[in-house]
């Protein structure tokens, strides 16, 4: 039986057909879909624990492994770029704080580098006790690579000790310098204020000779230029200057560098003293007592102009 439905809505164009037995037919499933659903549905279940005994995956993979503790890791930085040479060391192997683990290909001698480390042991010792005998064995013709010109430096300084200790030059030059002191200290209208340590430097002007010992000292006085002048040539004949070669060697030497703020151009003399600016002798001296006095001509303290030549002789 069929049943016409007209809705009493806006839609009342619409005529809806209802049938009581075709929606019972076609809301009821067929009983065969049923069962062969259910077998379906059975028989996957059926295979998958059937596989799962089949089919095993391991509960544990064994691998090995390296395990590393990344906070332990020490990074290591060269002070300088370039290609590695040699290691010293194998991989895993243990090291400690200040081992060798390799080297920089470079100029020098990796042997030659450890002999000299090894004799500074002895140039300390040297130092403390003025044993000649622990300069007896120093190597003098080392290759050294980038540091060759620090190492010619260093070993001329130890060339000066080992001449000074076999021919005695040092006491001589020292006695000299002190019995010059002393003289000034001696003399009326003249006041010793301060002494610098004495230096041991390269010969100035060209002329081949010994090593000099230089000194600064400041000094007030009541004598002029002029006079103060004559007292030092007093001081240099005593201890026996002789005046044969210009720059050549003398037992004394005793000059005039500033005389407070005056400029004096004389054919005898000349304060300041010429190209004092370029000599380390007279300004590594004087600034360990002066450092902050002014050069009346250059405007320039002892401190700066010694900074100066200093950064000069390094380029």
């Amino acid at each position: 039986m069929e049943e016409i439905y007209k809705p009493e809505t806006e839609d009342a164009g619409k005529v809806e057909v209802y049938s009581r037995e075709n929606n019972d037919m076609l809301g009821d499933m067929p009983q065969w879909l049923i069962h062969t659903g259910s077998y379906i549905v059975y028989g996957l279940i059926v295979f998958l624990v059937a596989g799962t005994a089949l089919f095993k995956y391991p509960d544990t993979i064994k691998k090995a492994v390296t395990i590393d503790d990344m906070g332990s890791v020490e990074w290591i930085t060269a002070n300088q770029g370039g290609m590695i040479e040699r290691f010293f060391i194998e991989n895993q192997s243990q090291v400690k704080r200040n081992d060798t683990l390799g080297i920089l290909k470079n100029t020098a001698s990796l042997e030659d580098v450890q002999t000299f480390c090894n004799v500074l042991t002895n140039i300390e010792w040297y130092y403390r006790t003025n044993d000649i005998n622990y300069l007896q064995d120093y190597p003098f013709n080392l290759i050294m690579g980038e540091m060759a010109p620090a190492y010619e430096q260093f070993t001329q300084a130890v060339r000066t000790c080992v001449m000074y200790q076999e021919f005695d030059l040092y006491p001589q030059k020292k006695k000299f310098l002190d019995d010059g002191i002393q003289g000034l200290r001696t003399t009326p209208s003249c006041e010793v204020e301060a002494v610098s340590e004495y230096l041991v430097t390269e010969p100035y002007g060209g002329v081949e000779q010994d090593e000099f010992l230089n000194g600064v000292l400041k000094l007030r006085t009541l004598f002029t230029p002029e006079e103060l002048l004559d007292r030092l040539h007093e001081l240099e004949a005593a201890a026996n200057r002789e005046r044969i070669i210009h720059w050549g060697p003398r037992t004394l030497d005793l000059d005039i560098l500033f005389y407070d703020n005056e400029i004096i151009d004389t054919p005898d003399l000349h304060i300041p003293h010429i190209d004092m600016e370029n000599r380390d002798f007279v300004l590594k001296p004087m600034d360990e007592i002066a450092p902050y006095y002014r050069h009346p001509v250059l405007n320039k303290t002892i401190h700066q102009l010694l900074n100066e030549l200093l950064a000069k002789d390094n380029q």
